[in-house]
């Protein structure tokens, strides 16, 4: 906990990156300070009073900024350092530079008294007269450091004067970059001061500490009021208090509304902001709406909309190690109870690695919904990094991204934090002395090349093979004007990068925009292109990444696109101009004209599904009972799976009723249909007297054969206090829907139930059962499901055969006609488990599986999907959204033993990375469970390098030994016979768990679409929350092949952990339902 508590008390943040020469057949190729006439160097020189130890953003380096300063049409590059001065490099053309820093007066050593510590560089038009100014952030009034933000103003000639000071904007804080806007939309620009906070006792509180405000250490929101700045940040709703640990901010328009909202990334515990425009001089925070969860210790960001829809996404940089050693030798997520104590503070969920947010949903009151899709990207481990950039690189039309890496000691190394915090004092250990026990933590920077579907992959060896380094700051610009991007990369004690753009074939388009009004450079507009069937969405606001900015050129790769259908230009104050005719490869300026139309071009989309209130006002109550308590290495918990839903006419009027299960001391409850499709709950008094049962799951059937349903309901949870209230349970119906409980129909079996699949397995005329086992009695053994026989009277027996015994740790199961035979197959699925079918030929059971198949299964469906006349299968799987790496050759693999002697087992998760199996949970996890492991491994190097056999030794003689080869919810199409060909699902099913599969035919065609839910939110942090859905609705175009339909043309918006969907006929109208884990039941018609 010390250790822990130092880290979050005493530590640092910093990145960055190096350059080296390399080949010409690489996509990028590094420029030489000899070559570039770049001769910059962030060198850093410490001292007793400043480093690492006593200031903990001492690596965090300099700045970029990157603007045509002399209106030449070639860009220029102006570089900040920590404590030297700062330059700026004339582009005098064919990559060429000259350091004009001492005649153009823009060197910071002049204009700062005593000790300097410059940060973030921003290049933008402040004065509105044209031409760019450059302002620079600086540290002020920390220790001997007492600087003041400089606002160089453009003479037009190549020179520069001071005047911070006559703006307004001579500001002393804890600076850390500038975004420049028009938040207001008067025409001039606006400026958002992002600073960081230093640890102090005041840090750590209750989410009240916001309220308080802090000169030195808040952000601030500085409004034009005709050429003189003022703060009006309490006025405009911002944050500007002593916990604002701001590294990252961005501007864009998230809700597409036409008004500049702000991304604000935060280090630490304090949450990340986002500030969406109200249009009234305001803002409104949004960040726990809007993000299900977001970066623990936020860098830098970025904004670019990557997946093509016109909705912008953002990415938001951590520190999570991508080599495996290292990672287990960094801090890494909260244990769970600390993560809970500072969720329970005010503070959002926050996860220490990579964040990408995908913009899925804006809702009528302009909330922006975002799924978090890192992991899936595969983006979320890339080490310490500072800037991200997300721009088209390679001219293919798709975005890809670039991310500055590297840290010259890391602060977070456990051994280290374990020595210092051994420290009884630290005036006994010299700053040098502590700092050499930081282990070194240069690293290379990533190129992420994205293909078709939001497929990234790494491409850094061969876009820019470069070693391990320090690169803190970048930006991007044509430089040479050859139609592609380069970058400038600032890096600690090394010279600045430039990385010349060497791409070449595809097409290219590149846009200027000019105003008339104070903002010339029209900050704050959008460019959308649309070709070949493509839509192209820019917004312009040059601060992005980590203190840096980029050109305000406007650059759109084309791909193999030989002409473009369109141009739009949304200008800042929200009209358009429809450009036609505009040739590619080219750079196209245009001037804001006088008359400009209001009318958007899009067309409104009528959603096919819209959500209504019918009565059904039942909302879901989960305990909050501690699954970890009991197994401390399960991935999440198990007894969060209801609620389950079940519909039919239960009082013979002819509408369809239905049932609700219920949470642990939370009754399930009844519902009849009104004749105007209301629903009013109908008291049952077995039903609340079983209060004390978690209901899973319930099936309307007629077991007694009396014409009427009768409900069955079966038992789960991990909370095993009493056995009692695991048992499953029938109750009979009277006809006129009152329940009544027979506790002899159902066997006194008490197990954790999973699913129903009721079906007439001997062909008596009844309805037979057959219920899933989900645990029993630890996670990972092989759990007894059941077949039950009705006698035809609604009271049930056990199928004595063996094949149901130990069968695994089944989640769901539907019976289906694998071979087109009369007689209907069991095919269940579930975790650690590959799918299983059971065949009955009459006489005796038989089992098989479909090969590589072994998942984390939750779901699955029986429907011909492609008209064939067979019944393929949906199964819903973990998904791809998660560090849980599993292939056929490369499996994750479950050990279940008892490790250390206890008399309790421990089931041991490893994963295949680096060529190695090693631990999925880290030495504090593992050693949390099993306590012998601290007196194996007394140190976290030793443990880190170790593999899963070596820390656990004969572990394939382990007799519970399972894997899982396949992580992606699948469709898998059966050629008539019994043999399946797997389909994996779309992007967005496999964004996070599937728990509900309903196949229906969403959109009227014919054919059978699916609608898909999931998401669980109790997970241990180091594996983190799945909630990347909100609901997806796929539509079936026919041969197999499905296609997501956004939210807002289905309208099927579902937040939250969706546990069942069903259809039920509303009125004469088919409708659907929706369960949620501890939420409120949707309706959508």
């Amino acid at each position: 906990m010390k250790s822990l508590h130092f880290f979050l008390t005493s530590s640092i943040i910093l990145l960055m990156f190096g350059a080296c020469s390399k080949p010409t057949n690489t996509l990028f190729r590094s420029y030489a300070s000899a070559e570039s006439g770049i001769d910059f160097s962030n060198t850093l020189t410490p001292t007793d009073s400043l480093n690492i130890i006593e200031y903990l953003y001492y690596y965090n380096g300099g700045g970029v900024a990157v603007g045509d300063i002399n209106n030449d049409g070639k860009p220029d590059i102006y570089l900040s350092s920590n404590q030297q001065s700062n330059k700026l490099f004339l582009n005098t053309g064919h990559l060429n530079f000259k350091n004009i820093t001492a005649s153009s007066g823009t060197s910071t050593l002049p204009h700062t008294t005593g000790a300097k510590w410059n940060t973030g560089v921003s290049m933008a038009d402040v004065n509105g007269d044209g031409w760019l100014d450059i302002y620079v952030c600086q540290v002020g009034d920390y220790k001997s450091i007492k600087g003041r933000n400089l606002l160089y103003i453009n003479n037009h000639d190549l020179t520069f004067t001071e005047r911070a000071a006559d703006f307004g904007l001579d500001i002393q804080s804890f600076s850390t970059q500038a975004a420049w806007l028009d938040y207001d939309r008067d025409g001039d620009l606006d400026m958002y001061l992002l600073c960081h906070s230093v640890h102090s006792t005041d840090m750590y509180k209750d989410t009240s500490v916001r309220r308080v405000v802090d000169p030195l250490r808040g952000d601030r929101l500085m409004r034009n009021d005709d050429g003189i700045f003022h703060n009006v940040s309490e006025a405009a709703g911002i944050l500007s208090s002593p916990i604002g640990y701001g590294l990252g901010v961005a501007v864009s328009d998230f809700n597409n509304d036409a008004w500049p909202d702000i991304l604000i990334g935060n280090d630490f515990h304090e949450n990340d902001y986002l500030y969406i425009n109200d249009q009234h001089g305001g803002f409104r925070q949004s960040q726990n709406a809007s993000f299900r969860h977001t970066s623990t210790f936020s860098m830098g960001c970025d904004i670019a909309d990557i997946n093509r829809d016109g909705r912008m996404d953002l990415i938001s940089l951590d520190m999570k190690p991508d080599d495996e050693i290292v990672l287990k030798n960094s801090v890494g997520a909260d244990p769970y109870d600390i993560y809970q104590y500072k969720v329970s503070f005010g503070y959002h969920y926050q996860y220490p690695r990579n964040t990408f947010q995908l913009n899925q949903y804006i809702d009528q009151a302009g909330t922006p919904f975002f799924s978090e899709v890192g992991q899936q990207l595969g983006i979320s481990r890339t080490d310490w990094s500072w800037s991200p950039l997300l721009a088209d690189f390679d001219n293919n039309g798709l975005t890809d991204i670039f991310i500055a890496n590297g840290i010259a000691h890391r602060p977070n190394d456990l051994d280290y934090l374990k020595y210092y915090s051994s420290i009884q004092k630290l005036d006994t250990a010299h700053a040098d002395a502590l700092i050499n026990r930081m282990p070194d933590g240069r690293a290379k920077n990533f190129f992420f090349s994205q293909s078709a579907g939001l497929q990234f992959d790494d491409v850094s060896a061969a876009w820019n093979p470069e070693g391990k380094d320090l690169s803190t700051a970048a930006a991007y610009a044509d430089f040479d004007n050859d139609g592609d991007l380069d970058i400038i990369i600032n890096r600690i004690d090394q010279p600045a990068t430039l990385l010349v753009n060497q791409s070449t074939g595809n097409h290219y388009l590149k846009v200027q925009l000019f105003d008339t009004s104070r903002n010339k450079y029209d900050i704050g507009a959008r460019i959308t292109v649309y070709a070949a069937g493509q839509v192209y969405a820019r917004d312009i606001y040059p601060t992005r990444g980590f203190q840096s900015s980029s050109d305000y050129t406007v650059h759109i790769g084309l791909g193999t696109a030989d002409h473009i259908d369109s141009l739009l230009i949304r200008w800042p104050e929200g009209t358009y101009s429809l450009k036609e005719n505009v040739p590619i490869d080219s750079l196209l300026k245009f001037t804001r004209p006088k008359s400009r139309s209001m009318a958007k071009s899009d067309m409104t989309l009528t959603a096919l599904l819209t959500p209504i209130y019918n009565g059904l006002d039942f909302i879901h109550r989960e305990n909050s009972y501690n699954d970890f308590e009991r197994e401390k290495l399960l991935l999440y918990k198990l007894s969060s799976q209801g609620p389950g839903i079940a519909v039919g006419d239960i009082n013979g009027d002819g509408r369809e009723d239905l049932w609700i299960g219920g949470a642990r001391d939370q009754s399930g409850i009844t519902y009849l249909q009104s004749a105007t499709g209301q629903m009013l709950p109908l008291q049952q008094h077995d039903l609340e007297a079983h209060a004390g049962f978690e209901d899973i799951s319930g099936r309307w059937i007629d077991v007694d054969a009396d014409r009427d349903l009768d409900l069955v309901v079966i038992s789960g949870g991990y909370q095993i206090d009493n056995p009692n209230i695991l048992l499953d349970r029938v109750y009979f119906n009277d006809g006129h829907g009152n329940l009544t409980y027979d506790a002899a129909a159902m066997p006194a079996v008490s197990h954790m139930s999973s699913c129903i699949a009721p079906n007439d397995m001997d062909g008596d005329g009844d309805v037979d059962l057959f219920i899933g086992g989900r645990v029993a009695p630890y996670y990972g053994y092989n759990t007894d499901s059941y077949l039950l026989i009705n006698d035809g009277k609604g009271h049930f027996s056990i199928d004595p055969d063996p094949i149901f015994k130990g069968l695994g740790m089944v989640t769901d199961a539907v019976w289906s006609s694998v071979d087109n035979s009369p007689r209907k197959d069991l095919v269940v699925c579930g975790e650690w488990m590959p799918i299983t079918l059971l065949s009955h030929d009459g006489s005796r059971w038989s089992k098989r599986t479909i090969p590589n198949t072994e998942g984390l299964w939750q779901s699955i469906s029986s429907v011909d999907l492609d008209g064939d006349g067979d019944e393929d299968l949906v199964a819903g799987n973990i998904g791809h959204n998660h560090d849980l790496r599993a292939t056929a050759a490369h499996p994750a693999r479950m050990y279940v033993a008892d490790f250390d002697q206890n008399t309790t087992p421990e089931a041991v998760i490893s994963y295949y990375v680096q060529n190695q199996d090693y631990s999925f949970f880290s030495k504090d996890e593992l050693a949390g469970e099993m306590v012998i492991l601290k007196k194996k491994y007394t140190d976290y190097h030793s443990f880190a390098q170790s593999r899963l056999d070596q820390v656990f030794v004969d572990l394939e003689k382990n007799p519970i030994n399972k894997s899982v080869s396949q992580l992606a919810s699948t469709i898998f199409e059966n050629n008539g016979k019994g043999q399946y060909t797997a389909h994996p699902l779309p992007f967005s099913a496999q964004s996070t768990m599937i728990f509900s599969i309903l196949p229906t035919d969403v959109n009227g065609d014919n054919l059978t679409d699916l609608m898909l839910g999931g998401n669980i939110y109790e997970v241990t942090p180091s594996f983190g929350r799945m909630d990347g859905g909100y609901g997806t609705v796929l539509i079936n175009k026919g041969k197999m092949q499905f296609e997501e339909l956004p939210t807002d043309q289905s309208g099927f918006f579902v937040p939250g952990a969706i546990r069942d969907i069903q259809t039920i006929t509303i009125s004469g109208k088919k409708a659907y339902l929706v369960t949620r884990n501890g939420d409120r039941v949707m309706v959508f018609e």
